[in-house]
Order: C-alpha cells, then sequence, then structure tokens
C-alpha cells in the first residue's frame, strides 16, 4: 500500500471538546486504510472513546482528509494504535470494525468491535492481500482476509481452497473447474458479471 497522507488532525470530542489524533491514509487501487492514532498530548475524548456515537470520529476524519466520494465508504478498513506508554502499556493495533449507513458509521453488532492485531503483522495488513480463484482464475485485492470473507471468497483461513464469490468452494471441491466451464467461456465472450459483495 502506498502511503497518502500522514497528519495530525484537530476533532471535536465528547461535549466538543477539542481533541488531537494522528491519522495516516494508506492506498491499494480503490482500496484505503486508515491507521489513527492516540497522541499522549491528546487534551480531549481519547480515539477509543470516538468511534461511532455522537462522535462519530471515523466520518469526521472522512471531511477533515477529504477523503473523495468516490470511495466506497463500507470498504474502508480502520486501524486503532496506541504508541507504547512509558512502563505502563506496550504499544497495540487493533482493527475496528464498524458499518456505514449511508451518511455515519456505526459501531459493529458484533460481540466486540476491535479486534487485536499483532505489531508484527501490520506490516503485512497494509501490504494488502491480492487471492486468485483456483477455479476461473480471478484476481482480487483485499486489505486482508477478514475483508475477502466478508466480500463472498471462500479462501484461508476460512476455507483451505481460495474460491472467488462466484466460483463457491463446494462446487470446486466436487467437481473442479470443469464443473464451471461453460460459465467460464461465456465469462470469457461477455465479462465476468459484477460481484454483489458477497452475503456471508
Amino acid at each position: 500500500m502506498k502511503l497518502l497522507t500522514d497528519e495530525t488532525i484537530n476533532f471535536q470530542g465528547l461535549w466538543n471538546c477539542k481533541s488531537t489524533t494522528r491519522a495516516r491514509v494508506y492506498r491499494d487501487g480503490t482500496h484505503l486504510t486508515i491507521l489513527v492514532s492516540e497522541l499522549p498530548n491528546n487534551p480531549g475524548t481519547s480515539v477509543t472513546n470516538s468511534w461511532g456515537g455522537s462522535v462519530d470520529l471515523a466520518s469526521q476524519l472522512l471531511k477533515l482528509l477529504n477523503i473523495p466520494e468516490s470511495i466506497n465508504r463500507s470498504e474502508i478498513v480502520w486501524l486503532e494504535h496506541y504508541p507504547e506508554r512509558t512502563g505502563i502499556f506496550p504499544e497495540s493495533y487493533d482493527r475496528v470494525f464498524m458499518t456505514w449507513d449511508g451518511k455515519q458509521y456505526r459501531m459493529s453488532k458484533l460481540t466486540h468491535p476491535w479486534k487485536r492485531i499483532f505489531a508484527s503483522d501490520i506490516q503485512k495488513l497494509l501490504e494488502g492481500l491480492t487471492l486468485k480463484c483456483q477455479c476461473c482464475g480471478f484476481e482480487q485485492d483485499f486489505s486482508d482476509a477478514e475483508e475477502a470473507f466478508h466480500a463472498g471468497w471462500d479462501a484461508p483461513p476460512h476455507f483451505n481452497l481460495t474460491c472467488c464469490d462466484l466460483c463457491p468452494a463446494s462446487i470446486y471441491l466436487y467437481e473442479g473447474s470443469k464443473g464451471h466451464e461453460e460459465i467460464h467461456e461465456r465469462w470469457k465472450r461477455e465479462g465476468r458479471p459484477q460481484s454483489d459483495g458477497g452475503t456471508q
């Protein structure tokens, strides 16, 4: 991924108090990953307490960072970062899961909308992930395996095969690519249909 911007941003925290964060925006094609860091001199609301709700830090950052409307808000990957706090807590990274309702972000309905990411895996995440369907050969870029899974791909670590959203692993497992030969030939002539983003 390419680093597009690295800025210190002032935003409105709880009760409109002045708050500060560091935001880094990475881009891979049309995919954005935004890494939001807590600053030791932040005078207001922490980034952890600013996701969703009345503050909705993510939506504020879209405007403050001038993220183009052409970028699909639902596909942006949000990461929360805390630098090492001397003698107390080590450096930490979490992925923040939110949903975009067309106007603002809301915290995911998952039991826990934060998922800890090891520092050693951050570089891999920022480098992104390219998957190739074993059935039809279609390739698609993702920020990570979870994004691929939610887009309808059957791929590791959830599956032992790698199949796109239009070539379910169950068909490939029992029939191989022959089960889709006619469909693949039609795709060659007419083009591969648009993906629906998955239903998982």
